[in-house]
């Protein structure tokens, strides 16, 4: 014969075994607070997005009020700018253009092996906006 004969064992609530009782009330109480502080997360985040949803609004506002006074400036500015040549000289003649970026010039393995030795190449770091001002008037003199 198996050992299950069709009849189940049942216990009464007195005489429950009280481990298994404690375990699964660990379990719920663990459960519930689990579930309690992921309520408190998704509310927390709710409002989050409620206030930064409301951030965002505001500063579409701002920059739509933005564009439009800029719209107006420019029309205001474009009736002047036709009145005043685009560009203008410095002192020493030269325009305000940008001046041509000059390219670095990169290693190659021929670069690299001099007689058999390799060398180390060392590059200059680009010299830009003020600072390139101050060291061509320096050099100019």
């Amino acid at each position: 014969m198996s050992a299950f004969n069709g009849k189940k064992k049942v216990c009464s609530p007195l005489k429950a075994p009280t481990r298994l009782i404690i375990d699964h009330r660990r379990k719920l109480s663990g459960l519930k607070r689990i579930i309690k502080d992921l309520v408190l997360e998704n509310a927390y985040l709710c409002d989050e997005v409620a206030q930064v949803h409301e951030e965002t609004l505001i500063l579409k506002e701002e920059v739509r009020s933005l564009l439009k006074r800029l719209h107006q400036l420019e029309a205001s500015a474009g009736i002047e700018s036709t009145l005043q040549p685009t560009s203008f000289s410095t002192h020493e003649g030269q325009t305000s253009s940008p001046a041509p970026k000059k390219a670095l010039k990169r290693k190659t393995p021929h670069d690299e092996e001099v007689n058999g030795n390799t060398t180390s190449q060392i590059y200059k770091p680009k010299v830009s906006g003020k600072n390139k001002a101050i060291k061509e008037e320096h050099f100019d003199s």
